[in-house]
């Protein structure tokens, strides 16, 4: 028997929770959750839920998993396509001078005169990283010839 993705499990197992009652938009109470992650839990331990890597808690990931499909799947949701509330705000999270500054920042009284200085290296740093990471091949045949010029 194949593993089922977990997008499909989260959805299979709330549409099958409320059965009749359920209507795609509808909100969760907390008690309905916490069934549905029981069940989802135990679906997982029974090897039904395709998961790719080793899980330390179960029940965390599958509350994690249900609530971001509650938000995302179009068939969950009321057909809204999901928009992020802050994008970009993970942005330099990786970035080991961007990582050092927070933390550093993190440490300053408020009205820290050094916080600004952070503050500007970090802004500065994760533009640069945004940039950096927007800049594609460009096909210099598909310009117009004035704009070939522009461009260098």
């Amino acid at each position: 028997m194949s593993k089922t993705t977990q997008k499909e499990a989260v959805f299979q197992t709330v549409t099958s929770f409320y059965g009749d009652k359920f209507e795609n938009g509808m909100s969760h109470n907390k008690e309905d959750k916490s069934a549905i992650v029981t069940s989802l839990v135990e679906s997982f331990e029974a090897g039904n839920i395709e998961i790719k890597s080793e899980q330390e808690n179960v029940r965390t990931y599958m509350i994690g998993l249900l609530n971001n499909h509650l938000r995302k799947d179009t068939r969950l949701n009321g057909g809204d396509k999901y928009v992020a509330k802050n994008p970009g705000s993970r942005a330099g999270q990786t970035d080991p001078e961007v990582k050092a500054a927070r933390t550093a920042l993190k440490t300053f009284a408020e009205g820290d005169p050094r916080i600004e200085k952070f503050e500007a290296f970090i802004a500065t740093k994760v533009a640069s990283l945004k940039a950096a990471k927007a800049v594609k091949e460009i096909d210099m045949d598909a310009l117009p010839e004035e704009l070939k010029a522009l461009v260098g």
